[in-house]
């Protein structure tokens, strides 16, 4: 990613972390083979706080039960 797509995702998280505030919207994830990159880009933005609440990030395949 270079620096335009960083300023783009940067832009974009604000843009939905304001619409959630505005509607009193919360978000949490799970998150698997991001590594934590969604917490990630929630948390760069001042005051997310108010609307991220967190994320829980289970990386080993193992741990990761997927049905079919």
């Amino acid at each position: 990613m270079n620096d335009a797509d960083s300023c783009r995702c940067d832009d974009m998280t604000a843009r939905i972390l304001r619409f959630c505030e505005a509607h009193d919207v919360k978000i949490v994830a799970a998150e698997s083979l991001t590594g934590g990159l969604l917490a990630d880009a929630f948390v760069r933005v001042p005051g997310a706080s108010r609307v991220f609440l967190g994320s829980a990030v289970t990386y080993d395949l193992s741990l990761i039960h997927i049905s079919e």
